[in-house]
Parts: C-alpha cells; sequence; structure tokens
C-alpha cells in the first residue's frame, strides 16, 4: 500500500487501524458499522470499492467476529486484500473457524490489556510464505537476512525481544482457560444486565448466531437520553467499578492528512551485561502485574534526563522509533529534507523516508568519520527543514559549527546519539546540543533494555507532544481522543526496569569501553 492507495476500513475502531494506513501514505476510507455486529456492515463495502482501492481492513472489535463471508466475497469480486484487525480477538470464531485466518494477513496485538499478553507485542499471521518473508524482512529493517547491513527495502525496527516473547509462550499455554473465563464473565454481564435491556435502557453487547465472541471488553449503549454516559462511568466509578467510553469514530477525528558491498571487518560489539539485578527487576515488575509502560517507564525518563542534563525525556520502545517520534512532532513531511549522514545504520535515513521527506545526504569528515559541517551548508535549500547529525559509534558529531549553520538557516538539529549515550561534546553531554535527540537501548547499545529508545529535549511543548505521539497521538489524559497523527511507540515497564538498573551502572560500562579501546590501540599499533 502506498500514497494514492485507498483501505476500507471501519470507523468504529481504534486509531492504530486507520493510522497504519496512514503511515504508509494511503488513505482509510470509512466504513459504517453493522448495528447487528458493530464491526464493519458488509452491505455498505462494496458502494465504496474504487479503482483505488486496495484493501479492507475488517476490525474484530470487542472480540466479536466481523461477517467475513460477504466480506471476502466482494474482496474477491473486486480484486482487493483482506487485511484482518484481531487485536482484540484472539481465540474468537466465525462459523467454527478462528479469526485471523481468513485474510491475505491476520494481526493480533499482544498490549498489556489484551486477552494474552507480552506486555507490548504483535503478531502477524497468514498462510503465504512469500508475504511472511517479506513481513519478517520489514520488521528488521529491509535487511537482507543473507547480507547483513544490506537494504533493499525500506523496513522498520519492529522486532519481539525475547523478554517478550518468553511471556507470550507462558501466556498462548493458558489461553484456552483465558477465552473461557472471558466468556463465562461475558454471560454473567448478560444475565445479570438483562433486566435493563428488557425494559429497553441498555443494549447489550451482540453476539451473532455464526459467532463465538470472547467478550474482550463487554460493553453496553445507553437507550435513553435521560442519563448521560459520563454520568453512569461516574456513578460505577463511585462503587468500585472502573469502565471507559466506546472509541470515538475515527471519520469524527481531526484530519491527519500526512505527508554488491565489501563489508568492511570489525570488532563485535558487545553482549549485553545482564546480572542478577536485572532479574530481580523485571521479576518485581511482573510480580506488580502491570506489564505496559507505567511507572518504571517514568522512573527511567526521570533518571535519563539527569543522566543527560536535560528538563525532558520520553522513552519509546526502539531508538528508530524515537527518530521517528521527533521526526513526527517537528512536522516533518512530504515533500521536505533532511540533511544527514550516508555513514550510518539505516535506521538514521528509514524515518525520514516514512514522513515522506527526503534524506539529502553530506559528506562525512575523516578524522571524526561524522557529518562534515562545512558540506552540509552547501546542500541547505529552500526545502530543508533538519540537520541529523549521528553521533557515529560513540564519538560525538562537531556540534558547535553544525548549530551555527542550523541557527543561520532557522533550522533545528536532531541529534542521533544512538550509539552514544554518555559520549561528551567539550564537556557537555550528546542528547542536549540540539533541539532534540534520540537514543537507542538495543541489546548491543551502552545503556540496554532488550529495546527501547529514548528523545531527550529541554523544550517542554516538544516533549508533551513526543509523549502524545507515541501513543498514537493520544495527549496525555484524552482518552480516545487522537488530534494529530501518532504511533504505538510506547516502551514497556518491563523493558524500562532493565533500562533502569543498567543506567545505574553506565559509568562503570564507560569506563570499561574507554579501557578496552587503549587496548585494542596498543595491541594493533604495530598494524
Amino acid at each position: 500500500m502506498g500514497p494514492g492507495d485507498e483501505v476500507l476500513v471501519p470507523s468504529l475502531t481504534f486509531i492504530a487501524t486507520a493510522n497504519a494506513v496512514r503511515y504508509c501514505g494511503a488513505t482509510p476510507i470509512f466504513v459504517d458499522a453493522d448495528r447487528a455486529t458493530w464491526c464493519i456492515d458488509p452491505a455498505a463495502l462494496d458502494a465504496l470499492v474504487t479503482p483505488r482501492t486496495k484493501a479492507v481492513i475488517p476490525v474484530h472489535l470487542y472480540g466479536h467476529p466481523c461477517d467475513m463471508d460477504p466480506i471476502l466475497d466482494i474482496a474477491r469480486r473486486r480484486g482487493i486484500a483482506v487485511v484482518e484487525d484481531a487485536a482484540e480477538a484472539h481465540g474468537a470464531e466465525y462459523r467454527g473457524r478462528r479469526v485471523g485466518a481468513f485474510g491475505a494477513i491476520g494481526c493480533f496485538s499482544f498490549y498489556g490489556n489484551k486477552i494474552m499478553t507480552t506486555g507490548e507485542g504483535g503478531m502477524c499471521v497468514t498462510d503465504d510464505p512469500l508475504l511472511a518473508e517479506r513481513l519478517r524482512l520489514l520488521r528488521d529493517h529491509g535487511m537482507d537476512p543473507k547480507r547483513h547491513y544490506w537494504h533493499d527495502i525500506v523496513g522498520y525496527n519492529y522486532r519481539m525481544t525475547n523478554l517478550q516473547a518468553a511471556i507470550g509462550v507462558a501466556q498462548v499455554k493458558k489461553l484456552p482457560g483465558f477465552l473461557e473465563k472471558k466468556r463465562r464473565l461475558g454471560g454473567w454481564y448478560a444475565e445479570l444486565l438483562a433486566p435493563l435491556a428488557a425494559a429497553g435502557r441498555i443494549l447489550l453487547q451482540p453476539e451473532a448466531p455464526w459467532a463465538k465472541s470472547v467478550f474482550w471488553m463487554c460493553s453496553v449503549l445507553l437507550a435513553e437520553a435521560r442519563v448521560s454516559r459520563d454520568e453512569v462511568r461516574a456513578r460505577l466509578h463511585d462503587r468500585g467499578v472502573d469502565t471507559r467510553p466506546f472509541f470515538h469514530p475515527v471519520h469524527l477525528g481531526t484530519d491527519r492528512s500526512a505527508r554488491p558491498v565489501t563489508m568492511a571487518w570489525r570488532i563485535p560489539v558487545a553482549r549485553p551485561d545482564i546480572g542478577d539485578a536485572e532479574l530481580e527487576a523485571v521479576r518485581a515488575v511482573i510480580e506488580r502485574r502491570w506489564l505496559t509502560q507505567g511507572p518504571e517507564v517514568r522512573a527511567l525518563e526521570a533518571a535519563f534526563a539527569r543522566f543527560c542534563r536535560v528538563e525532558h525525556a520520553v522513552a519509546t520502545n526502539t531508538g528508530t522509533a524515537a527518530l521517528h517520534v521527533a521526526l513526527l512532532a517537528l512536522e516533518i513531511g512530504s515533500g521536505d529534507e533532511v540533511i544527514t549522514t550516508p555513514l550510518s545504520c539505516i535506521a538514521s535515513a528509514n524515518p525520514i523516508l516514512f514522513q515522506g521527506a527526503c534524506p539529502v545526504f553530506a559528506d562525512v569528515e575523516r578524522a571524526t568519520y561524522n557529518l562534515d559541517p562545512a558540506d552540509v551548508e552547501k546542500r541547505i535549500t529552500p526545502r530543508t527543514k533538519a540537520i541529523l547529525p549521528v553521533h557515529l559509534f560513540g564519538h560525538p558529531a562537531d556540534m558547535d559549527p553544525l548549530l551555527e549553520v542550523a541557527e543561520r538557516h532557522g533550522l533545528p538539529v536532531i541529534e542521533d546519539a544512538s550509539q552514544a549515550a554518555g559520549a561528551e561534546y567539550k564537556g557537555r553531554r550528546v542528547g542536549g546540543l540540539g533541539k532534540v535527540a534520540a537514543f537507542s537501548m538495543y541489546a548491543n547499545k551502552i545503556v540496554t533494555a532488550g529495546e527501547g529508545g529514548m528523545l531527550t529535549t529541554l523544550d517542554a511543548r516538544l516533549a508533551e507532544r513526543m509523549i502524545a505521539i507515541r501513543n498514537f497521538g493520544q495527549p496525555a489524559g484524552q482518552h480516545f481522543l487522537h488530534p494529530f497523527l501518532g504511533g504505538n511507540y510506547k516502551m514497556s515497564d518491563l523493558h524500562a526496569a532493565i533500562g533502569r538498573v543498567q543506567l545505574d551502572r553506565v559509568e562503570r560500562f564507560i569506563e570499561q569501553r574507554r579501557r578496552n579501546v587503549v587496548e585494542l590501540g596498543r595491541a594493533l599499533a604495530p598494524l
């Protein structure tokens, strides 16, 4: 899917369904809901298909399957792909078959509130081996598995860690029990609320005769206007009953119009230095039963801000995500140019492409391998919207002349400090020199969380915007309201717990690395 394409999605869904379409530069076309199931209405689909329509994404809403037979019939007849959004419907069945197996691809979420969880995570399922191979390629920066650091296509950093997968393996063994309990709870709600439904005061969550719902979220509609939804929620809250509103229909939200090589020999980077302290930190998170973004993430953000000597830090699930969030927050978009280095991991350039912008490569200095400030200035045009220097292999870029060039031309500087946690430029830590900086906490980095990223900035408003963008564009305190495009780039408390322990030892890690450099220099000097 790409620019100019259209994808049919239900209006009644979480924002993530439509956002995924926008990430590709395609346009989501919203389809009404079937009152009988609350899922996408097959009868409304056919009329919305145009020559630009490339796919339909039926969402198995709140654990109830869509009516898949007519959807599949329309898709076959019109030559469009079906991508199932089964994020909330693990184990749900349509006419005796499990959801996720009907379309070209089925997509599941393993977020902390789902029927089974890995804290954060997802899964694609398909019967197509070629499609599966391409999915594996896309989730790992588009990197050819046979040629390291070779990227024929634009990919992403969407990998799952073994830490999350281990939880998932344990969870999936218990999934039949989870599903039985969910259905039992759904039955209790239906039985206890039946008198209100019979009196016409509420409408109960449907279950079609051909469906086996898993009741991920038991829901009701208020059928009378004498009392508001929020009044009912407030009264339930006073009685210790937690509730949430329905998803806001996505089409009513704010418009989010988008916008052969020889490898050098290299010394292996590092294995993560993981010990009993990290194990204990993870165990404590699991015992608290709060796996997703929470108190551990907030504590890591505060500690990382102190470490970089800045006011604000915003955690993400990868370093690539951190760069993407920074570009989104600075409103870099289609037609814009960002000057960066060609000598870096592909992840420095890919987020620019994610935004429809163009990476413009400036040359590097032989003395540092980093961006050459003089060559950067030569490449500035009226379309240039930012400069993205990379502190390559842990060595700071020459920031003063870069900042002077940026100031002269009114451009923000985005530091890619993925490999340089703790590095200093003229006595100042990297991460606090530009408008915003992005760090990676991947397993081979100086400080690791398994997978993870961090943004640092001195700008409070920018930090607030980045906090919203990493959470589907949802500002703090505004549940299911999305004034602008965002992603699911949150860090889990599991990963943050590891990161906090690691950050406590970062000075020792840096000291050891500097000692290693001295020893390697001495050993290689004769060569």
